[in-house]
């Protein structure tokens, strides 16, 4: 076991920097693209994009001008939420396959990583993240006040990755599902995990639908 990995001090953290230390390369990459920049900035971004889609219109006033324009609620709250699930997923997969150009055409790297299952694991993330933005977009639509939710949805992230830190716990946390060894399964084994995916679309379309039903009903 490598020292950096032995000082760590806990042990979930070490496990990680074990992981990354046998797998190599391609554990690095996963670990710094989806893990720590997808799951950190990520998560931000789901909530700011989220909770400006409704409650910031509430709060700002400018809900009323919206609703006059010659459009259904269906279309501008559809209009929305894919503009924000887009703005989601664009530069995950944009960042994540020049990440894997990169590593082929930097000699000093001496690393390749396969693009194919580097774009499997970038829609993993991406349907992982946009579940979290469709709960706070759903929060959003019942909510007037877009700070508040936004405190609540990075409170609540905050608290499920400290509880991923935790062994005794760490089963009780969402970002198990969007980990290091998810994502060098998706890498070693080329594919998704098509059951956890299809949750995860189940999930989004739920949500989604929940929120349609709501902002169809609110009466601003």
């Amino acid at each position: 076991m490598p020292l950096w990995a032995k000082i760590a001090p806990l042990q979930a953290v070490r496990e990680l920097l074990e992981t990354i230390e046998d797998a190599g390369f391609s554990a690095y990459l996963v670990a710094q693209q989806f893990f720590k920049a997808a799951n950190s900035l990520g998560t931000a971004a789901a909530a700011l994009f989220a909770t400006g889609a409704v409650a910031r219109e509430v709060e700002n006033r400018t809900i009323e001008f919206l609703l006059t324009r010659p459009w259904s609620r269906r279309r501008i709250l559809a209009s929305k939420f894919v503009a924000g699930a887009l703005a989601l997923v664009v530069p995950i997969v944009a960042s994540s396959a020049s990440a894997a150009l990169l590593v082929r055409v930097i000699p000093d790297i001496g690393e390749s990583v396969p693009v194919g299952p580097i774009l499997l694991a970038s829609a993993h993330c991406s349907l992982f993240l946009v579940a979290i933005y469709a709960a706070t977009f759903l929060g959003s639509t019942l909510s007037s006040d877009a700070n508040r939710m936004a405190f609540v949805v990075l409170g609540v992230s905050t608290l499920s990755f400290a509880l991923y830190m935790v062994n005794e716990v760490t089963h009780y946390s969402f970002y198990r599902y969007s980990d290091v060894p998810t994502y060098l399964r998706i890498l070693r084994e080329g594919r998704l995990p098509v059951g956890l995916d299809v949750a995860l679309v189940g999930v989004i379309g739920a949500l989604y639908l929940a929120a349609d039903r709501i902002f169809a009903r609110r009466d601003f």
